[in-house]
């Protein structure tokens, strides 16, 4: 029996702004460097933002402006209202978490912007936790503050990888992609909403 239902942010509660902070920033090298090189020890906050820029600023061999840069990425999110409303819904009825790969400082940003926080039951930030998805440890952390068991979970994401990590705990996983009507993937898998 399904009693929670976690969210992925980017790309599922949010659109995915650093996506679009890729296509307007003019340095192609930025995404290549940014990905390879930072974004999986950022995510498990092996780095924080300060050093984050300091370090592209040397990789790209320019100076980056970091206010520029924070205001292609923040300014590129925005909420997927029907997913915020079905979140809303499912409250009711379910427990409702949101695990994200992400800074601390960025979630922060975003929380402040969105109102995270009272959306959901409990909120996972990956670089707090030193884990990332799709590491198993992670989905189990997530149904431990939940207080259920992993094969009472649901879990939405926007990346088949960590869909594929979740279901490796037990989770039942859906595959989310913008557009796709989410009321109905968790109905076919018996969600009351």
């Amino acid at each position: 029996m399904i009693k929670a239902i976690i969210f992925d942010l980017g790309g599922v509660v949010l659109n995915n702004g650093v996506y679009e902070a890729y296509r307007k920033f003019k340095n192609v090298r930025f995404k290549e460097i940014f990905e390879k090189k930072y974004l999986i020890p950022m995510e498990k906050g092996e780095i924080g933002e300060t050093s984050l820029w300091q370090r592209l600023t040397y990789d790209l061999g320019e100076k980056l402006s970091t206010t520029l840069l924070k205001k292609y990425i923040f300014n590129n999110f925005y909420p997927i209202d029907n997913n915020i409303f079905l979140i809303k819904r499912l409250r009711r009825k379910y427990k409702v978490g949101l695990l994200t790969n992400n800074l601390v400082e960025w979630y922060t940003r975003l929380d402040s912007q969105f109102r995270l926080e009272e959306k959901f039951d409990t909120i996972i930030v990956s670089a707090e936790v030193g884990m990332r998805k799709p590491d198993e440890g992670i989905y189990c952390l997530a149904a431990q503050r939940l207080k259920v068991t992993e094969k009472e979970c649901i879990f939405i994401d926007d990346k088949k990888e960590n869909i594929k990590g979740a279901e490796e705990v037990g989770m039942k996983g859906i595959f989310y992609k913008q557009g796709d009507n989410l009321t109905l993937k968790l109905e076919k898998m018996g969600v009351k909403i």
